[in-house]
């Protein structure tokens, strides 16, 4: 299937080369590189952090800030699509990396379009628009191939996201091609799962291998208005194993402070795209933008991160260490199922047993909230390791 708007082979309508990556090798052909449609200028694909992302401060006091991004989870809750997996299924897949009928993964939900060039309807695809015109600002590329892929995730505190690599689902058959960009905002904060990232990229060819080790993670806990952004070929989820990072081992058990609402993690989900449109992705159907709460001029909400940038703490594991060192903590390996392109893989951690002990921990004036910390973990050769289980039932789309 062709890339929307143009034939197979085609060059982007813009005509720009891409500069921001390299080349993964294998049959990409002459307007794909590194997995990634090309483009021209700058984009910054490395992780980052930023906190208090999405107001502006500008409203009468604190208690208005909170009810705006309060009405804005709920429009989240309006736009998800997603529903749990019934515990009983015994077939097909679930978006996200989960096995099917495991209680607390998530069935294939929808992902919406608002193009560079659009007018917003709601205060979501404003959203969306201010993240993919802060991130994008430096590319050249055809506003008219480009624009963001946003979607909600609005899970229960328990519920994990399983891991995935984000693609464009309508090429699965012929190649894993991703957006230039990944990010997630979150619309909650102190309970649910971290997000973890991990720089291990896919093949350009469904059928090829994904096995093999991963160099580098960031851990990001769930803190209120805090964004992140990270290279969109990536491997991510958002596994409730490592929640006792951030939380603590009392507010993992249920423990909450005064006034936070429990049970629910809210997280707004953008990816940018340039000089490509997924083809299954379409805008947000008329019906819901008329639900939703918080008008599309709302004041007081903007996306910005230009001085809200979160510092990260590094945490070295090596491999098979079972006692802590000068620069590691005791390490233990979990296994992570997941899916990807029809076959059963599982992710491999050494993880460290307290990660709350980083070799270069941040004061409290940098760090702020737990949650609002990014652990950078850096794996020795076989302490991270994606690797193969074998053939399952066909391609499908993992929750997100």
């Amino acid at each position: 299937m062709a890339p929307s708007g143009r034939a197979k082979g085609d060059a982007p309508a813009s005509g720009s080369p891409a500069s921001s990556s390299s080349s993964s090798g294998g049959s990409e052909g002459s307007w794909f590189e590194g997995g990634r449609v090309k483009f021209g200028g700058a984009l910054a694909t490395g992780f980052r952090a930023f906190s208090r992302c999405v107001v502006d401060g500008a409203l009468e006091g604190p208690g208005d800030d909170a009810e705006l991004l309060a009405r804005l989870a709920g429009d989240c809750e309006v736009a998800f699509t997603a529903r749990a997996l019934d515990a009983s299924t015994t077939s097909g897949e679930d978006k996200g990396g989960g096995a099917a009928g495991v209680p607390g993964t998530y069935s294939a939900g929808e992902t919406f379009w608002v193009g560079a060039g659009d007018a917003p309807r709601c205060a979501l695809e404003r959203l969306a628009l201010g993240v993919f015109a802060y991130h994008a600002r430096g590319a050249i590329c055809d506003p008219n191939l480009s624009g963001a892929e946003w979607w909600t995730q609005c899970v229960e505190e328990d519920d994990e996201i399983g891991f995935h690599w984000d693609m464009d689902y309508d090429l699965v058959d012929e190649a894993c091609l991703h957006p230039q960009l990944a990010t997630v905002t979150y619309l909650s904060g102190g309970g649910g799962a971290p997000t973890l990232c991990l720089d291990k990229v896919t093949a350009w060819s469904p059928e090829d291998s994904v096995a093999g080790d991963v160099s580098r993670g960031w851990l990001s806990g769930p803190a209120l208005g805090k964004h992140i952004s990270f290279d969109g070929r990536w491997l991510h989820g958002a596994p409730t194993a490592l929640r006792d990072a951030f939380q603590g081992k009392e507010r993992s058990k249920g423990k909450r402070k005064r006034g936070q609402e429990a049970g629910r993690r809210v997280t707004f989900l953008v990816n940018v795209w340039l000089n490509h449109r997924p083809d299954d992705c379409t805008p947000l159907p008329d019906a819901a933008c008329r639900k939703m709460r918080v008008p599309v001029d709302a004041a007081g909400l903007r996306f910005s991160s230009e001085t809200s940038h979160i510092p990260v703490a590094e945490c070295r594991l090596q491999t098979g260490e079972k006692r802590a060192t000068a620069s590691t903590s005791p390490s233990s390996t979990s296994s992570f199922p997941f899916r990807h392109c029809g076959r059963d893989l599982a992710l491999d951690l050494a993880l460290p047993s307290h990660l709350m002990e980083s070799t270069s921990p941040l004061s409290d004036a940098q760090a702020g909230t737990d949650a609002n910390r990014v652990i950078q973990l850096e794996f020795q050769p076989g302490a991270a390791h994606v690797k193969e289980l074998g053939n399952g039932a066909s391609p499908s789309r993992p929750t997100r």
